[in-house]
């Protein structure tokens, strides 16, 4: 810590006792400790062409002019605006995501609020703090603003549909945003003093410092000039410069410049901050009260009074003063004033010998009102920094109305001044009279002086410095390790800023980098940048053992004090027991490791100095592992042993080995896994780690472990000898070593601990785990680490994904192994490597750790740091770069269609409240935009226009016209921007997207809105409600869909609702007194249906129509918004029309909306029950409800959207199963595909129904060498399946090739084995001796899967069928294929047929009636099947469904109860029999008959069984066959579409060619190809030609 100065002891002049005993009286008091003194410890700020302060410094002191003339901000041409003013850059641009603002709340956002809550994260960390450490502190956050120039705009003019513009641009907002981005818990507040507010804000932070309120504060100030007529405003006030030239105390000054700026400070007790720009001596603030000349005239006497006491408060002589930074305006008035009572206080008064310095930092970028005071503290903190004094620009002769500058008692300093430093007085005054000014002591802790060599050690080199940056960005990363590698030596204090900002995670910052920072030999010897997914990483250490050691292994790790200090203290234990670690650990000698001892030692305290640098920073394991001695390193980093503990340990372990009688053994390292080398070794040879899934270590007597080696290289396999002193650990021969080992630990470790459950033994096997001599780390644990092989390998298959490992030890001897063993999303991390400069390998590793998501603190690894960092350390805030990828809305005033009209703007996106309902507006398959979601929007801009709730106010629409559709936006990223626009006068609008016009018309308030309708008179009724019985049925309905289990919810549950709510309100037809009672015939489950299948797919609040009259004109519609409601009486008007086309609204007359009676018609409904009468009286084009009334509605066709898909012409067709009963010569040859689109089919009929969610049916297919895959074939007969998707697998056995896969992916064919849950396996090749693989096939299947086996020779079907009879599966389809193969489809699974288990519902014809009379009794088998599709347990029963005949209608019913939720899909199987089969004897009735007779297709369980000419089969649609070119003596040209010029083609003419008369040929062109057309006609077909020839001329 710096040296501090306290102030003299000085007398009190009565005056100062007096004042003493004000601030005694109001709880006063400046600090009188130097620790409790209010410091500047951040800055930052976006000021005119300069983006943040270190620009701003460049500019003053170069004394450059800010100032600019270009139209960024406005274009008026008014002559009393001034054309210069000061504007700052990035406007549009905020990193939303980051501070956690919701997209449409940063649209809205006032641009002060986006860039204030940057600059203020700039200023926080400028000072060294993380933002995330003052959640839930007492900081507090002051914001001096005056004008939101955004928010008239966004009140006013771009109505929002959410209300954000009033979180948006509220000036309270400043502030608090702030501090709920922050969580502090502090005083948050914005001040309005006009051009003296951020400085008022300063005083009130400084003042709740002091006093104790708070701890820190973060003081911020606002200013942007967007709108034109604010600074006419000032104009007129006569206080601009007409010449847009700021002269502050010159005499040509003739007024300031409008500028703006955004700028952040914070402020700290010294004791708390890490850096100190300016002390704050005193703040003080008075106002100028009751003035003769007006509000607006600057009193020269408050402001003296003001300065003399705020210096008196603080014990500041006025004489002493080295430099004021003036309020300095400018004006004609302003500058007298001020420069008057700055002469009188500070030189008249205090006998001041030399000119005051004074100054102006408005003179380079103009007035920047409420922000002036923060652009003064920024200027003066140059000042201080720099150790000179910015010249103020534009001044060339002192005014002459200020007689302290004619007179050289004052003197502007206009040039680049030297000063030492001292108190700075500055000054912000407000146009209204409140002042303000703080004095700044500049800093007394020096620049840093040049850096010694070496820490405290000239002979020592530097520690290199390890940086953590993180950022938005990679470049935001990359800016902050650019400018402390452009250090060299580092600088210190920039380093220690950079530790302490890192110290905890920043949320949102998405990228991490590290520079390792030497001297200028070395400038930078590591450094990287990384993408971080914010995912924590499981942390795991991994210890090695012997093997790892090498000469010097600890020679640079020494230069770490934390790691020097845990060599010292493992010395201190060896050292009386002759073991000097520090010789061990530095030496270059190879001798010294030739004792197996030093070895031992040496690994472990360099595990132990390893293990203390990571508990330093911070980096614990979730999981240790150790390999061999490395468990000794697990023990120490659990817990379980101290650093001494640990080496001791060490130290027996090599006792024990070099004092045992033991057989001269070796040991080496193997290119296999245990598992196979084992058998391979000689009897006298063991396997003595278990490294990894190929690699081992073997152990046995030195020369027969040698020969084995060799024989082991001869055969091309990986054997290297590993030095081990000549000792074959881990084997039988170490056993003699183990008591003199278990004895030496037992004195070492005589309390063991237990091991915690995050140490995985690698000596002990995981089934003995649980054991207790297992849970100690005890001298027997030990013992037996010695003496068993390691299980290394067993430890590595638990490392999970995205794991991070760790390797301890001089060296990553395991790094091989590791990489091949784990995943490979594992990050496998070495602390040091043999050969290289371990310290800089251990710096780098803690790097790549922070990039990898874990939070190291490298603070720990270097002295601890001085604070404040010294004086010229560089700024942090001009460093930080963000995420500025979008651009935000900023308010673009254009005041030439301000006066007439009234604008809003609608942005709509995917899922968000304005649009997710309005998604259910479906025509033709694509969401649009409602045409009465136009018609609300106009609505909402009247009303606002008139200062109305729209929801009060009656409207009346006429002449309306749609003009175009408007798509909604439905992916994410889509935005549809709607412009409203209604003229003031006339009420026209217009709705535009994009800049073209989708909707106009005219619109007006009505004064009489009983006047504008013809409905009242015409029935004279209120709209109708639902009566008692239907709100008790509404409300039963709704209890039973309550009481639904929610997975039984599917994709009907709009139509289910809709029935519901059909039988609530039912008796809603009751009629009013004297009428006759409606008829409503029609449900909403019918109207949809019907609009449906006209193109109309209303969803959701859009099936407002909840019941209609046979003849449409009488309907209920239900209510729940404007746009559904209205839409819903569009509805009725095109519901009638007799026509397939699509409609669509294109006009309307006149649209009336009466809201008193609607909303006391609505709310005198029930809650659950608001349904309202529509009618539509066809005679006078109206459609009414009595609220609404809609006339002369007019409907335009549009076409369809055609289809992209290709259409799939199919012909339908029985096609036999395959029958044993029929000779090969009787079966039909099918062509292959035709075969396989067959084969497709079954295999779909006997899955669940297919819907969008269903997941890809997964095809797997076997292919033999020479033989060309069958799946594309399969992949395009699954194509032409309505929804249905397929993923296929090629498994090529030896030598196939997948040339002919159709690039389909391929894995070899051992690969199939792991496939589960196929629905279709193909065997290429089934032929003979290749049965066996159906056994293994099968388990690949899932339930109710199928394998399709291709025979190539028929004498292999038969071994075919009794492969899969063993395998479980069953003959479901054979077909014959042309070459003489036959395609045979097994099935897994079937059904266990019991009577028990079985439903028989017989499906009679029409006409039978059942033998139980006629109407409703001929259908008593639809509720049987319905009792029986109910059964709870589908899949122990079935239900037979069987009818006769194949035009009966059964096989569609069938295909629709497939498609029903439920049970239906499991249980129904149908029986479909030939119009001869007999089926009145009641044996087709009972279970055991029906049983009797089918059992083998009962058994099967197929879908579909249709028995026809004595054989089983199915029904298939087959590809129908290509229409054959016929020659013909006549043809014509035509469309197949009237009106799609894309249909024309040739067609036969019906001309007799007995009655030819001529031959002529007419030439036509026909897609600009000519061609000579004959034509033989007779006389009266003359006329044909000529019209043929006509129409193919017209054509081209």
């Amino acid at each position: 810590m710096a040296s501090v100065q306290t102030r003299p002891e000085q007398q009190l002049t009565p005056q100062q006792d007096q004042t003493q005993q004000m601030d005694d009286k109001l709880g006063r008091s400046l600090p009188t400790i130097a620790d409790d003194e209010v410091v500047i410890s951040g800055v930052a700020g976006r000021f005119p062409e300069c983006d943040n302060v270190q620009e701003l410094r460049e500019a003053l002191l170069r004394g450059a002019d800010l100032l600019t003339s270009d139209d960024r901000r406005w274009s008026d041409e008014h002559p009393e605006i001034p054309r210069r003013s000061g504007k700052i850059n990035g406007l549009e641009k905020f990193d939303a995501s980051f501070f956690s603002v919701h997209f449409k709340q940063a649209h809205t956002l006032d641009p002060m609020c986006r860039l204030l809550l940057e600059r203020s994260y700039e200023a926080i960390v400028d000072a060294g703090v993380n933002p995330r450490t003052l959640r839930g502190s007492r900081m507090g956050v002051f914001v001096g603003a005056c004008y939101s120039e955004s928010e008239k705009f966004w009140f006013y003019e771009k109505l929002q549909l959410s209300g954000f513009g009033l979180t948006g641009c509220s000036r309270a907002m400043l502030a608090n945003r702030i501090s709920y981005w922050l969580g502090a818990k502090g005083a948050s507040c914005t001040k309005d003093t006009a051009c003296s507010s951020s400085m008022y804000a300063f005083y009130e932070a400084f003042e709740a410092i002091r006093n104790g309120h708070i701890d820190c504060a973060l003081v911020g100030g606002t200013n942007l000039t967007l709108h034109p007529y604010m600074s006419l405003q000032f104009s007129r006030l006569g206080v601009l410069s007409p010449k847009g030239k700021s002269r502050p105390f010159d005499q040509d000054g003739d007024g300031y410049v409008r500028s703006e700026a955004i700028a952040a400070v914070f402020l700290q007790r010294a004791k708390d901050a890490r850096r100190v720009y300016a002390t704050v001596v005193n703040a003080a603030v008075n106002c100028d009260g009751y003035k003769e000349q007006g509000i607006t005239y600057p009193s020269g006497q408050a402001q003296a009074e003001l300065m003399r006491d705020t210096c008196r408060g603080a014990g500041v002589d006025p004489g002493s003063v080295a430099f004021i930074e003036a309020h300095g305006t400018g004006t004609r008035v302003g500058d007298p004033e001020e420069v008057g009572s700055i002469d009188k206080v500070f030189c008249l008064e205090s006998g001041r010998q030399k000119p005051l310095l004074i100054g102006s930092v408005k003179s380079n970028l103009g007035h920047t009102e409420p922000v002036s005071g923060l652009c003064s503290i920024a200027k003066v903190i140059v000042a201080m920094e720099e150790g000179v004094i910015p010249p103020s620009i534009n001044f060339r002769r002192p005014r002459k109305t200020i007689q302290g500058l004619m007179e050289g008692r004052v003197k502007v300093v206009t040039e680049v001044t030297p000063w030492n430093g001292g108190v700075v007085v500055l000054n912000s005054f407000g146009f209204g009279g409140a002042n303000a000014v703080v004095l700044l002591r500049s800093p007394t802790h020096a620049p840093p002086a040049p850096e010694a060599k070496g820490e405290g050690d000239s002979d020592v080199p530097p520690l290199p410095r390890l940086v953590l940056a993180s950022g938005r960005t990679r470049e935001a990363v990359d800016v902050l390790l650019d400018e402390v590698a452009r250090h060299t030596p580092p600088h210190q204090g920039l380093v220690q800023l950079m530790h302490a900002l890192h110290e905890v995670n920043t949320p949102g910052h998405i990228y991490r980098g590290f520079v390792v920072a030497g001297d200028a030999s070395a400038p930078a010897t590591g450094r990287d940048v990384q993408h971080w997914s914010g995912e924590r990483r499981p942390v795991w250490f991994v210890f090695a053992g012997m093997g790892s050691q090498w000469p010097a292994m600890g020679a640079a790790l020494m230069r770490l004090p934390l790691f020097a200090a845990a060599v010292q203290r493992c010395h201190a234990v060896l050292a009386p027991r002759g073991v000097d670690i520090v010789t061990v650990l530095t030496s270059n000698d190879p001798a010294v490791l030739h004792n197996i001892l030093h070895c031992f030692v040496g690994i472990a305290t360099v595990q132990v100095g390893l293990v203390d640098v990571l508990r330093a920073v911070g980096i614990e394991p979730d999981v240790i592992i150790g390999h061999s001695v490395g468990e000794l390193g697990c023990a120490y980093a659990d817990g379980c042993l101290s650093a001494e503990q640990t080496v001791l340990a060490a130290y027996a372990r090599g006792r024990a080995s070099l004092e045992a009688q033991l057989v001269p053994g070796a040991m080496a390292a193997v290119g296999l896994s245990a598992a196979e080398v084992a058998p391979l070794c000689p009897p006298d040879v063991d396997v003595a780690c278990h490294n990894g899934p190929d690699s081992a270590t073997i152990s046995g007597p030195a020369a027969s472990l040698r020969a084995f080696v060799e024989s082991l290289k001869a055969r091309g396999v990986f054997a290297k000898e590993v030095a081990c002193g000549g000792i074959a650990y881990h084997s039988r021969y170490i056993a003699p070593a183990g008591e003199l080992l278990l004895r030496s630990l037992k004195e070492v470790i005589p309390e063991p601990r237990p091991r915690s459950a995050r140490w995985l033994s690698s000596s002990v096997g995981e089934a003995a785990w649980g054991l207790p001599e297992a849970q100690l780390c005890s001298a027997e644990y030990q013992t037996n680490n010695l003496l068993r092989p390691v299980q290394f390998e067993p430890l590595l298959t638990r490392v999970p994904e995205y794991a991070v490992a760790i390797e301890i030890a001089p060296h990553g001897l395991l790094q091989a192994i590791l990489k091949r063993a784990l995943p490979s999303d594992v990050l496998n991390v070495p602390l040091a490597q043999r050969g290289a400069d371990s310290l800089d390998v251990l710096l780098n590793a803690i790097g790549r750790l922070y990039n990898a998501g874990l939070q190291p603190r490298p603070a720990a690894l270097y002295p601890p740091p001085q604070w404040p960092v010294p004086r010229g350390t560089p700024m942090i805030s001009p460093l930080v770069r963000w995420s500025h990828e979008d651009d935000w809305y900023v308010a673009s005033f254009r005041t030439e269609k301000k006066a007439d009209s009234a604008e809003i703007t609608i942005i709509l996106k995917p899922k968000t409240e304005e649009s997710v309902f309005m998604e259910g507006h479906i025509i033709d398959g694509r969401p649009l935009l409602p045409a009465t979601g136009y018609l609300k929007l106009v609505w909402e801009a009247v009303a606002n226009l008139q200062g109305l709730l729209y929801t009060k106010t009656s409207i009346v629409f006429e002449n309306v016209r749609f003009l175009r559709a408007t798509r909604l936006p439905t992916a994410d990223g889509e935005v549809l921007e709607l412009k409203v626009i209604v003229h003031r006068g006339s009420g026209d609008w217009e709705v535009s997207d994009n800049g073209t016009v989708v909707a106009c018309g005219r619109v007006r308030i009505p004064e009489d809105v009983e006047k504008e309708m013809i409905s009242a008179p015409l029935q004279q009724r209120a709209p109708r409600t639902a009566p008692a019985d239907a709100e008790e049925a509404a409300a039963a309905a709704a209890t039973r869909a309550a009481a639904k289990p929610e997975g039984e919810r599917g994709d009907n549950d709009d139509e289910e609702e809709e029935e519901q709510e059909e039988e609530a309100v039912a008796p809603a037809a009751a009629p009013v007194v004297g009428e006759e009672p409606p008829d409503f015939d029609l449900s909403a489950k019918h109207v949809y249906k019907c609009l449906r299948l006209r193109g109309y797919n209303y969803q959701g609040l859009f099936r407002s129509i909840h019941s209609v009259s046979s003849n449409g004109e009488r309907a209920t519609i239900r209510w729940s918004n404007w746009i559904s409601f209205i839409d819903g009486m569009l509805q009725l008007r095109i519901l009638p029309k007799e026509s397939t086309q699509l409609y669509v609204p294109t006009s309307i007359q006149k649209l009336v909306v009466n809201i008193r009676r609607h909303f006391d018609a609505v709310n005198s409904m029930p809650s659950n029950r608001k349904l309202i009468e529509a009618q539509v009286v066809p005679e006078l084009d109206l459609i009414t409800t009595g609220t609404v009334e809609i006339r002369g509605l007019f409907a335009t066709p549009i076409a369809r959207r055609r289809t992209l898909a290709e259409p799939v012409l199919e012909h339908y067709e029985f096609v036999p199963y395959g029958s044993d009963a029929a000779a090969p010569s009787e079966e039909r040859e099918w062509e292959t595909a035709e075969a396989l689109r067959v084969c497709v089919q079954l295999v779909q009929e006997n899955r669940p129904p297919v819907t969008r969610t269903t997941p890809p049916v997964r095809v797997a297919e076997v292919v033999a060498r020479g033989l060309t895959p069958l799946a594309p074939l399969l992949l395009a007969a699954l194509a032409d399946l309505p929804l249905v998707q397929a993923k296929a697998t090629l498994f090529l056995e030896e030598g196939a090739e997948a040339e002919a896969g159709a690039g389909l992916p391929t894995a070899d064919a051992s690969k199939l084995a792991a496939e589960r849950d196929l629905a279709l396996l193909v065997l290429s090749d089934a032929g003979e001796g290749r049965s066996e693989a159906l056994a293994s096939a099968a388990v690949t299947m899932g339930a109710g899967g199928c394998l399709l086996a291709r025979a190539l020779a028929p004498g292999a079907v038969t071994a075919l069928r009794t492969a899969a009879a063993a395998a479980g599966l069953q003959l479901a389809l054979r077909m014959r294929v042309r070459g003489g193969a036959w395609l045979l489809l097994f099935r897994k699974g079937g059904w266990s047929a019991e009577p028990a288990q079985l439903h028989v519902v017989r499906v009679p014809e029409l006409a039978e009636g059942e033998g139980e009379g006629e109407g409703e009794a001929a259908f008593a088998w639809v509720e049987r099947l319905q009792a029986a599709l109910r059964d709870p347990n589908p899949a122990e029963k079935r239900v037979a469904l069987v009818a006769r005949g194949p035009l009966n209608g059964a096989l569609g019913l069938f295909n629709c109860l497939r498609q029903e939720p439920g049970a239906g899909p499991q249980l129904a199987r149908l029986y479909l029999l030939p119009e001869e089969a007999d089926v009145e004897d009641g044996a087709w009735d009972d279970a055991a008959a029906l049983l009797e007779r089918l059992r083998p297709r009962l058994e099967l369980d197929l879908a579909v069984n249709v028995l026809q000419g004595g054989r089983w089969g199915c029904m298939r649609h087959l590809p129908l066959a290509a229409a054959p070119s016929v020659p013909v003596r006549h043809a014509f040209c035509e469309t197949a579409v009237r009106g799609d010029l894309s249909s024309i083609g040739w067609l036969q003419g019906r001309i007799d060619p007995e009655r030819w008369a001529a031959l002529c040929v007419a030439p036509s062109s026909v897609g600009g190809t000519s061609s000579q057309l004959p034509c033989f006609l007779s006389a009266e077909h003359s006329y044909r030609l000529a019209t043929c020839w006509c129409t193919c001329t017209m054509l081209r």
